[in-house]
């Protein structure tokens, strides 16, 4: 069962599009100051923990926190995570953009899993040499 521990929290910025469909996504801030779906590439800042209409208050934690998370895969405990095209959660590869840990397993695309958010996601997969 996905746990959560909010420690950072963003409540007054609104979603850039109807988000009904994007709880537990990964999203960013675009350049209009909104709340919009995170795409592969890009880091997110945070996981949408409501489901907001266009222009509506988006519930949104960010670093430090731990919540729950929809996944893009199968994701093991333990695993890098970053985002794919679609805000979700998936494992991460060296070259991808980290966002946080998945605390427990993910055994398909679709499943909520428990992911600690990082700082900007600046952490190095591999473990140092």
């Amino acid at each position: 069962m996905a746990k959560e521990l909010r420690q950072g929290h963003i409540g007054f910025l609104v979603a850039a599009a109807s988000s009904t469909a994007y709880q537990f996504h990964g999203l960013y801030v675009n350049s209009a100051g909104k709340w919009a779906l995170a795409q592969a590439g890009q880091r997110s800042v945070g996981v949408l923990q409501n489901a907001p209409g266009a222009d509506q208050p988006c519930e949104v934690w960010v670093a430090p926190s731990v919540t729950k998370a929809v996944a893009g895969g199968v994701i093991a405990a333990g695993a890098g995570v970053s985002v794919n095209a679609s805000g979700h959660f998936i494992a991460a590869t060296d070259a991808d953009h980290l966002v946080g840990v998945a605390l427990d397993a993910a055994g398909a695309s679709g499943d909520i899993f428990t992911l600690w958010l990082h700082y900007g996601g600046e952490f190095q997969l591999s473990s140092p040499a």
